[in-house]
């Protein structure tokens, strides 16, 4: 018996490391995905134009104008409808910063979700970047001399590739109820976002 077991083990084994040795090299490195963003990006532009860095968020507007102007016109019954769930799956939490003036403010940022605040200190949660050009995300930072600046680098960074890309450094100035680009647009995707805490300029 024990002669029959040993050289299936092995062959079990053999075979396990040639599947994990073609995954790898069939595994996307950074430059393919950013290659693929890029290419997706190119194939939207107007003619001779760049898409402007808050371009989601610019579509996002005209879709809520266009979609209210459908509801004032449409006669038709609409339907109603009532989450169901699942509420217990939880998604990837990228980081988490805390108010130092007041510890019941805090912001989460979500892989996939944009960032999150809760005001009573985590018992419940709002959205707070629905409607800026990226929504995955990477890193959190708060300035440390005004708790109401908010740094969030878009685009989520795992192990060195990225597999969300995001649109930039993104920037609050009012604790996270409105966003602007701060900068570097041409970042996929962050993994830490660090404010000097003597100089909070030096980032």
């Amino acid at each position: 018996m024990q002669n029959t077991t040993r050289p299936l083990a092995l062959l079990l084994v053999v075979l396990g490391s040639m599947l994990i040795a073609t995954a790898q090299e069939h595994r996307e490195d950074a430059s393919h995905v950013r290659a693929r963003y890029e290419d997706f990006l190119k194939r939207r532009e107007p003619k001779g134009k760049a898409l402007a860095n808050d371009v989601r968020s610019k579509a996002i507007t005209e879709l809520s104008k266009t979609q209210s102007k459908l509801r004032e016109t449409n006669q038709a019954e609409q339907p109603k409808w009532t989450q169901k769930g699942p509420l217990q799956i939880g998604g990837r939490i990228k980081n988490i910063v805390v108010d130092p003036t007041n510890n019941s403010n805090i912001y989460i940022a979500a892989a996939a979700g944009g960032v999150w605040k809760s005001t009573d200190a985590g018992e419940s949660w709002n959205p707070m970047m629905d409607f800026t050009n990226a929504i995955a995300m990477g890193a959190l930072c708060m300035d440390p001399e005004d708790p109401t600046t908010i740094y969030a680098g878009t685009g989520e960074q795992v192990r060195g590739g990225s597999i969300y890309l995001g649109a930039g450094l993104m920037k609050s100035t009012d604790a996270g109820q409105t966003w602007s680009v701060a900068g570097l647009t041409s970042v996929g995707s962050f993994s830490r976002v660090f404010t000097h805490p003597k100089q909070p300029t030096l980032m």
